[in-house]
């Protein structure tokens, strides 16, 4: 490095004012805490201001809070020790703050000296954090919407982390990891062939491979569209594989498309042979505004026709 010419690596800030971590001490004697000028930036009051205990009160939030730090600070002071706490604070500008306290006490001949102390500023760090929580909120609103639940699937492990959503559609406890095997028990019978071999083939190409399959839930045929994402490692070994299960029963079906369950008049089945397909079978337009149409669908195990019947308004 040439003379006089500083390092990339150097700063004319204060690392620690960087970071916003400060520093204080606790005398015991005095119960009056020294700040340094980071920590009395954090709190937004003037430099080399000095606290006695009892006026950090106003700092709190929550009570509880600073009832727990109260109670950690005469416990280290007593018996030795240190302690961690996040805690919001107020400011005397009437800002909230998210802060790290940290302390330890610093004992001599068994009497205690002085706390010396840490506040680490993490205001901007849990905006961030709850900036994320609404945003997977919003997701999660989207993904039922949508009728979709996510899933990661760990080969080390076996086990998959499923979404809220994916959760419902298997019908277990929100935030379980399952086993693949769970992930696949509502599988049709008929399809399970298929799938194995759709993710056999997906564990050797280490590309994923979408398809749809039919899944029987509460006795009732339905449609999943898996679309996925797999993860190697740097010597190109599966590491996991990510996926988006999607319920697209009614994109399936385009007879009964976007008729929900309270659309419904009238639908009769009847237990004879309908033959194969979803096609329509019956179709009218009554004179006084009534319509119908009739369908075939799979219920339970056998083929059933349908038969609905609403009026003009009616969303179908």
């Amino acid at each position: 490095m040439k003379e006089n010419q500083k390092s990339p690596y150097l700063t004319e800030k204060d690392p620690y004012s960087v970071a916003k971590i400060g520093h204080w001490y606790l005398d015991f004697e005095s119960m009056t805490s020294t700040l340094d000028d980071v920590t009395c930036n954090i709190l937004e009051i003037p430099e080399n201001s000095r606290l006695s205990l009892d006026k950090t009160d106003i700092f709190y939030v929550n009570e509880s809070d600073k009832d727990t730090i109260n109670d950690e600070l005469s416990r280290i002071i007593e018996d030795g020790g240190s302690f961690c706490e996040i805690v919001p604070l107020k400011t005397p500008k009437n800002n909230y703050i998210w802060v790290i306290l940290a302390a330890s006490a610093v004992f001599e001949d068994d009497r205690c000296l002085q706390v010396k102390g840490l506040t680490l500023d993490i205001t901007h760090q849990k905006k961030l954090e709850r900036d994320l929580l609404q945003k997977n909120q919003l997701f999660n609103v989207a993904q039922r919407k949508a009728q979709l639940g996510h899933w990661l699937w760990d080969r080390k492990t076996n086990l998959a982390t499923c979404s809220d959503n994916m959760c419902e559609l298997l019908g277990i406890k929100k935030g379980s990891k399952v086993t693949l095997d769970t992930l696949l028990k509502d599988v049709h019978p008929e399809d399970m062939v298929d799938v194995q071999a759709s993710l056999a083939i997906t564990m050797q190409t280490k590309s994923y491979r979408s398809f749809t399959h039919r899944v029987i839930i509460d006795d009732e045929i339905r449609f999943i569209k898996v679309i996925g994402e797999v993860n190697t490692d740097s010597e190109g070994r599966v590491v996991n594989v990510l996926g988006i299960s999607q319920d697209v029963t009614e994109q399936k079906n385009p007879i009964t498309r976007g008729i929900s369950e309270w659309d419904m008049l009238d639908e009769t089945y009847t237990m004879a042979d309908a033959e194969t397909g979803s096609d329509i079978l019956v179709t009218a337009a009554h004179p006084q505004s009534m319509r119908t149409i009739g369908w075939t669908r799979q219920h339970r195990n056998a083929r059933v026709f349908c038969l609905q019947s609403g009026h003009d308004n009616q969303t179908w």
